[in-house]
């Protein structure tokens, strides 16, 4: 978004819309534009009067921040007069009015100006109207709320964006892994509210655009030297080979007996269920992505999926586990490799410019079914089974093709089957959390289906034996063949969250179309300098409805799971958004402080690696899916953003 401020900290943007009305007639004479006075009192000819008093009228508007209504000021005895207008439906941190100066009583002359007053507040608030909308220079500045500086500037063709200029570690020494992140500082954390009035379950979209500036070394071979332009040489035989392109190292014939290979990364992305701010923060993040196999390229060796091509670009989740600042708290969990064809990197996997990264994390609850479809369960219908119950938020599918059903607000035990509409269906075992499960006891009569837990290891029984060589009807320890070493089945899940990702870029692909995961779609071009009537572009909350009116970004499609640094993945989804719904317990809200004041600051940016420096972000924009006003399962229809 470009920066409007009218000062160094970002403290307001404002923009002046200016609208000249001139009633009457004026016929053929001119008259000279001067004046003289004060506020109280104005000695001019009509014309440049009513101007002066509209602009009075703007400056009285802009240091009062008027309350909503209409107030007139009479000037030098009642001939002179402006008029300013609050509109009603501005919402939180936004003024509108219209001041209107009038230079006599008869309003033959008549200056109107519409004045947009956007408050920079401190990061947000706990409406859920109107946005609120700063600079993304609220990151700005290296102060207790980012690790590394970033600094608010014109960078990349883009005035009011934040550039990395500063990380923390060596950028020289590759080794050290630099690394710069950053959040939002808020007064009141406004993701809080609604995870209140969710059940304690948290739901939201983020987006960023990200934009990165990177020196191209010519497409040229070197031999017999050290050269070291974005580029590492390893020196084999006496004889240096460089290939300064995008190649997975160059080799060379009889003449040469060496190889090189480039070194040109990018790790720049956002990060979401953020605790902290320190070394030790654990989160989420969603980032584009590419390295090599060297280990001095400045990446964590734990982000380094051996399945990625050599210099493959990517889009990656990660999860950053905390842990000392070295990078290597920081592993992948899924990826979606990238070409030119996606429209994100070029021709050469160099990354474009301002490009667009949406995360969607939905935490709930959840029910698998038996059935492969459910028509009659709908968003905002209550489930019940047992003493359980929950409020219906989004229906998906897993990866077999049942219906699970996500659920906030939820209370009770559910037991099967369960109940929607007054409708019984039956459940899915095998979703869900491990069930109670006893220690075994010598004493207890065991039959076929019951479990124990033996040596921290869980059985369930499979075979009745009432033999005197196991004392008549007690089962043995489950180390024998009566027992089946397995999981318990079940078919709710007390708590995870179910992530979804975007990407889009400032370019048009038509034709659209009702698919969302192919690289037809709308531009995303970076938000206007008047955010007052704008509202930022996200994508379906219901991907299954996708259609061509909507086909504003494109979603990611799994290709990998890292399941070693996340047991609890699972890639979920069918139809449109086959593949596309990541699973994982990792980073949930349950313990979070009831106090919003104790609340950290959720979402941020990051950047890692030795480009690290090279990073700039903008249009930092967020709105919460569930809870935002009283509760229940509907989409929130307030923004905020940044």
């Amino acid at each position: 978004m470009k920066n409007g401020k009218i000062s160094q900290d970002g403290s307001a943007l404002i923009v002046l819309i200016i609208t000249m009305i001139i009633m009457g007639v004026l016929g053929t004479s001119m008259y000279l534009l001067t004046t003289t006075g004060t506020f109280g009192s104005l000695f001019a000819n009509k014309a440049n009067r009513a101007l002066l008093l509209a602009e009075s009228g703007i400056r009285y508007d802009q240091s009062a921040l008027l309350a909503d209504g209409t107030y007139t000021v009479n000037l030098n005895s009642g001939n002179d007069q402006f008029v300013i207008n609050k509109s009603t439906d501005s919402g939180t941190g936004v003024k509108t009015t219209i001041s209107t100066g009038i230079a006599d009583a008869s309003g033959v002359w008549a200056v109107r100006r519409k004045l947009t007053y956007v408050s920079s507040g401190s990061g947000g608030g706990s409406g859920t109207g109107a946005p609120t909308a700063v600079p993304t220079g609220t990151i700005a500045g290296g102060t207790g709320n980012s690790t590394g500086t970033f600094t608010l500037g014109n960078y990349y063709g883009n005035e009011g964006a934040v550039k990395v200029t500063g990380v923390k570690g060596d950028v020289d020494n590759p080794y050290s892994y630099p690394e710069a992140y950053g959040a939002p500082t808020w007064t009141t954390n406004p993701f809080c509210q609604a995870w209140l009035n969710s059940g304690k379950y948290l739901s939201y979209d983020v987006q960023l655009k990200l934009s990165e500036e990177h020196d191209r070394a010519p497409a040229t071979w070197v031999l017999g030297q050290h050269y070291n332009y974005d580029a590492v040489v390893r020196d084999w035989g006496g004889n240096d080979l460089l290939c300064n392109d995008r190649n997975h190292g160059c080799t060379g014939g009889d003449y040469f007996s060496g190889w090189a290979n480039v070194v040109y990364v990018f790790n720049l992305g956002g990060l979401f269920r953020m605790v902290g701010l320190n070394p030790q923060t654990t989160a989420y993040g969603l980032s584009f992505y590419r390295t090599s196999t060297l280990a001095n390229d400045g990446t964590d060796e734990y982000m380094r999926p051996s399945t990625l091509g050599e210099n493959e670009p990517a889009i990656m989740l990660f999860s950053r586990d905390g842990g000392a600042n070295t990078g290597q708290q920081s592993r992948w969990l899924a990826y979606m490799p990238l070409s030119v064809n996606n429209f994100v990197v070029d021709d050469e996997d160099f990354l474009k410019r301002w490009n667009t990264l949406l995360a969607r994390v939905i935490e709930a609850a959840s029910i698998k079914l038996s059935a492969s479809s459910a028509p009659n369960i709908n968003v905002g219908d209550q489930v019940t089974g047992g003493t359980g119950s929950g409020t219906i938020i989004k229906k998906i599918n897993d990866s077999d093709g049942r219906v699970v059903l996500l659920l906030n607000n939820v209370s009770g035990s559910f037991t099967s089957p369960v109940t929607v509409g007054g409708t019984n269906y039956s459940t899915y075992n095998g979703w869900g959390d491990a069930a109670s499960v006893p220690a075994w006891q010598s004493g207890i009569l065991y039959h076929v289906g019951d479990w124990v837990i033996y040596n921290n290891v869980t059985y369930q029984c499979i075979l009745e034996h009432t033999s005197k060589n196991s004392n008549p009807g007690r089962i043995r320890p489950p180390n024998s063949t009566y027992w089946l070493q397995d999981t318990p089945p079940s078919f709710y899940r007390s708590r995870d969250n179910y992530i979804w990702a975007f990407y889009a870029d400032t370019d048009n692909h038509q034709t659209y179309n009702a698919t969302a995961t192919d690289d037809t779609r709308r531009e995303k071009d970076l938000f206007p300098n008047d955010l007052t009537n704008f509202t930022p572009p996200f994508p379906l909350i219901d991907v299954q409805a996708w259609d061509a009116a909507n086909d504003d970004f494109t979603l990611v499609t799994w290709a990998y799971l890292n399941t070693s640094a996340d047991s609890s993945l699972r890639r979920l989804g069918t139809g449109k958004e086959l593949n596309a719904i990541i699973r994982t317990n990792k980073w949930t809200t349950g313990s979070y402080p009831t106090s919003c004041s104790s609340w950290s600051s959720e979402i941020g940016i990051v950047a890692k690696g030795t480009e690290a420096m090279q990073y700039a972000y903008d249009d930092l924009a967020y709105r919460v899916l569930f809870g935002a006003g009283s509760g229940g399962g509907t989409p929130s229809a307030g923004y905020y953003t940044y």
